[in-house]
């Protein structure tokens, strides 16, 4: 029998298996963005998550099936906490919100990328990382120390794809310590989010998915009038305390 840690690290290890595991040869060296490469992991994942939703809540627990399915938080208990996760976010990101209204010339979404980019990482990548990092995961494990890092190492995959593209060792070590740090501090996040509201996994979804939309909080406004400027440094502060006070609260 395997001891429900170490399934929990091999869950965790199997997205990032399906990606990779006997990938066609014509696909290994191209980049992610690439619209073979997107469909196939596309693929790949989706029958990653499928098994998983079909095997685990029926090997794991006491309960029924579809009891372990709203323990793991497939089925919300309530649809107000995942207003009042939005509400969170939002704080967070007041600071980009504003700038976003006050400035012409910042952009969100490159509207020139394929919509399938879009689709993967506002919509596809939340749902599935939360899927296995928050709800398969914790409901195998339990919450543990490790858990939040299994969401951070997944992403040091990426340093591959920037290796194989022959990008500088210095400049990948950086950009993959950057990317092991927030990606964990995430993880963090998200499951202190996952759990403050009842293991709604829809939370962590629609947090996923906002802050892979705005990325880090901006930092600067470009604006002459003192108002804004005021007004921009302001929603900083608060969304910073906000966040920190999720942390460790």
């Amino acid at each position: 029998m395997i001891n429900n840690d170490l399934l929990s690290i091999i869950i965790a290890s199997s997205y990032v298996l399906a990606i990779y595991y006997e990938q066609p040869q014509n696909l290994k060296n191209l980049n992610r963005n690439n619209l073979q490469v997107l469909k196939y992991r596309l693929k790949r994942v989706s029958l990653l998550c499928a098994l998983l939703i079909l095997i685990i809540p029926n090997i794991i627990g006491e309960s029924s099936y579809v009891e372990n399915l709203k323990s793991i938080g497939i089925i919300p208990k309530n649809l107000k906490s995942i207003g009042n996760s939005l509400i969170f976010i939002l704080i967070i990101y007041s600071s980009s919100i504003f700038k976003l209204l006050y400035t012409s010339n910042y952009q969100l979404i490159d509207f020139d990328q394929h919509w399938l980019i879009h689709f993967r990482d506002y919509i596809f990548a939340p749902i599935t990382e939360e899927l296995i990092y928050r709800g398969i995961v914790i409901f195998v494990s339990g919450i543990k120390w490790y858990t939040p890092f299994l969401f951070g190492i997944a992403h040091l995959h990426h340093g591959y794809q920037m290796y194989t593209e022959q990008q500088p060792i210095f400049r990948i070590f950086l950009v993959v310590l950057l990317q092991l740090s927030y990606t964990s501090l995430f993880g963090y996040l998200s499951q202190k989010i996952y759990v403050k509201y009842d293991y709604n996994l829809w939370c962590s979804i629609l947090t996923h998915s906002i802050c892979n939309l705005f990325g880090l909080p901006e930092l600067k406004l470009d604006c002459k009038c003192p108002g804004g400027n005021i007004i921009f440094y302001t929603l900083l502060v608060i969304g910073f305390i906000a966040f920190i006070h999720e942390l460790v609260v």
